[in-house]
């Protein structure tokens, strides 16, 4: 990717530049490319593009970050901070984009493997994992949520660490009180990643499919309570807009938004402001799909608030 842009330079600049290089310690230079390679920002219109920004290539990353960012013009960099801070306050953001951060800690990790580091930020070392909520298999009606209680020092770095696992537990079940046992957490852990590996060969364009997915998934997983559920009920609403079914995509925006993503990641984002935006969205063209005569102004006032609460999180 590099050879193209230094064949672009004039003969007489480039062997300059070429000879300052080779001027470098080789420890400098390796130290260099490190920096490139773990501190720079994807470009937002060059395909094969990367920035450097002085300060802000230094944040360090966490899954419940304080600021979040955008490219501003001129390839200005915009950081806006999501809670209060104040001086001596350390500023965090995102490593990996907002739809990985809905994920849950395992994928999250694995995700930043490619950063050569295990996070442990507050949110992935609280035991409970919220993105995932599995239908309690006794009542069949509340949620579990799982947790794992490791040997000393261990933590988990990958989807699947059983050598340094010590047990599972799981949260009581949140309408019966029940505690399911280990066997019956593993078994729950098994088809969870079973799911992951249907969802990965899966077509975000394929309502069949999708949805014969989703009516298995549902008697594992609660709705609005784990990130394979709300995946595909990002795919299913996006779906429902293309075909004018405004019903059936305002059902699926609001397990996103409001069941899920309003439990996982609490915080204000891009996306979590945006999905507000979408079932607003959604409102708006159902109630232009609607008969006058049957608009309510609760609904109208419905609408208002929820885009009143996308433009908050996003000024």
């Amino acid at each position: 990717l590099v050879h193209g842009h230094v064949k672009a330079v004039p003969k007489d600049e480039r062997e300059v530049w070429m000879w300052k290089l080779m001027q470098l310690d080789a420890r400098d230079y390796v130290h260099l490319l490190l920096i490139w390679r773990f501190n720079s920002f994807g470009h937002h219109t060059v395909a094969d593009g990367l920035i450097m920004y002085d300060k802000i290539s230094m944040l360090s990353h966490s899954c419940e970050a304080t600021c979040c960012w955008h490219y501003g013009p001129n390839d200005s960099f915009v950081l806006r901070a999501r809670v209060p801070i104040e001086p001596g306050d350390e500023l965090t953001i995102s490593y990996i984009g907002d739809e990985e951060l809905f994920k849950s800690t395992n994928i999250r990790r694995q995700r930043l493997q490619g950063w050569l580091f295990t996070c442990h930020c507050r949110r992935c070392d609280e035991p409970v994992d919220y993105a995932r909520g599995f239908r309690c298999t006794q009542c069949h009606t509340g949620v579990v949520y799982p947790y794992t209680e490791w040997k000393d020092g261990s933590s988990p770095i990958n989807g699947d660490s059983r050598a340094s696992r010590h047990r599972w537990c799981a949260s009581p079940c949140t309408f019966c009180r029940t505690r399911l046992n280990e066997s019956d957490m593993e078994e729950l852990e098994d088809l969870e990643r079973q799911y992951d590996e249907r969802l990965a060969v899966t077509e975000a364009d394929d309502e069949a499919d999708i949805q014969l997915v989703y009516s298995e998934g549902a008697k594992v997983f609660s709705r609005g309570c784990h990130w394979i559920l709300h995946q595909m009920d990002v795919w299913l609403a996006a779906i429902c807009r293309e075909k004018s079914d405004w019903l059936g995509a305002a059902a699926h925006q609001k397990d996103k938004a409001d069941r899920f993503l309003s439990r996982v990641t609490p915080l204000a984002n891009y996306s979590y402001a945006w999905c507000f935006e979408e079932i607003a969205d959604t409102y708006l063209n159902l109630i232009g799909a609607t008969s006058a005569s049957l608009v309510t102004k609760a609904a109208c006032n419905q609408m208002l608030a929820l885009y009143e609460r996308s433009f908050y999180m996003l000024t």
